[in-house]
């Protein structure tokens, strides 16, 4: 009786090690989602630099 009910029973350390692996796994993977994501909606930087004047274009 007391087998049967060992068998019954799921292992204390199972579901903490399990829960700490997917957190092992999930975080590098929202980090790497998180900055895909600010990439793409970051603004484009104009090619002539940070400052808002852009250069005079000169004519042929």
């Amino acid at each position: 009786m007391r087998a049967q009910l060992a068998a019954l029973r799921p292992p204390t350390l199972g579901l903490p090690v399990t829960l700490l692996g997917a957190l092992a796994v999930a975080i590098p993977l929202l980090v790497l989602a998180a900055r895909a994501l600010a990439r793409r909606h970051a603004r484009p930087r104009p090619p002539w630099g940070p400052s808002g004047v852009v250069p005079s274009v000169v004519s042929r």
